[in-house]
């Protein structure tokens, strides 16, 4: 099973997997390198866009340009294929790169401007965004930062959403906002 997955919550994270071998690369550069940087990890690996069977993506939350920019690419790409998606939360990646799965914990993304998005598991609620000042009213004792993030969650959760067939059509998927955009917060609170 092969699988392409990408990231742009945050830094551009992306991920190939071909015939078991992972093919992966980070980068900070703004989200409109999306496309160049597959192109360079499908040549990396040797293998068309067409023979890849599944895609995967981060619907949030996180960069609001980002995430759009991530999901634009990737519904393309499986509506121009007519390939399954995967949606994954970032919530969900971090809680697999801290402790292996969705146990009792508290996952923190910086939201920038003073707020945090938070979200507790087990719950299956999509997370909250509180100002900074709260997180300890809400947070549960096990508590993990976006900051700390070693890069090995992605291919967790798309191993598990795959074994689980978990997919979805580009049609499906929707993007994961907890937070107004930044025009939209000009006029109201967050």
């Amino acid at each position: 099973m092969n699988y392409l997955a990408v990231n742009t919550a945050g830094k551009i994270e992306i991920l190939l997997k071909v015939k078991g071998k992972i093919f992966s690369s980070a980068h900070d550069d703004i989200s409109t390198m999306v496309l160049p940087y597959i192109n360079e990890l499908l040549d990396e690996a040797q293998i068309k866009i067409d023979e890849i069977d599944i895609f995967g993506v981060c619907i949030g939350p996180g960069s609001f340009t980002g995430i759009r920019v991530g999901l634009s690419c990737i519904k393309a790409l499986g509506f121009a294929l007519n390939k399954p998606i995967i949606p994954v939360t970032y919530f969900d990646i971090l809680a697999y790169d801290y402790v292996g799965g969705l146990d009792e914990l508290s996952i923190v993304i910086d939201g920038k401007n003073q707020v945090s998005y938070l979200k507790n598991y087990p719950d299956n609620s999509g997370g909250i965004c509180i100002k900074n000042d709260d997180l300890n009213v809400y947070a549960l004792k096990n508590m993990f930062y976006d900051y700390e993030y070693s890069g090995k969650g992605f291919e967790k959760i798309m191993d598990k959403k795959i074994a689980d067939k978990e997919y979805k059509t580009h049609a499906e998927i929707v993007p994961l906002y907890l937070r107004k955009s930044q025009p939209e917060r000009e006029y109201g609170e967050i």
